[in-house]
């Protein structure tokens, strides 16, 4: 079961900010808190981790990220 919308709490102060997409490929842009520059971004494919949070699908408005043996999914800007 997935859990409803949620903030990514218990994160390593990281967020998601958009989706992007490179090569036909899809992924998602986390940015630490106080990010002020291109630099501070990471960008994470499906499958990838940052932190004990590992991405699990990307769509438009949302990802979903398993952290802790439950589903998270997270809304995006």
């Amino acid at each position: 079961m997935v859990a409803p919308f949620a903030p990514m709490r218990d994160a390593p102060e990281d967020r998601a900010r958009g989706v992007r997409v490179r090569g036909g490929e899809r992924f998602v842009s986390i940015a630490s808190r106080g990010a002020t520059a291109l630099t501070d971004l990471r960008l994470l494919r499906e499958g990838e981790s940052i932190g004990a949070w590992q991405l699990q699908a990307i769509d438009a408005h949302a990802v979903v990220f398993r952290v802790d043996d439950q589903t998270v999914r997270v809304a995006l800007p």
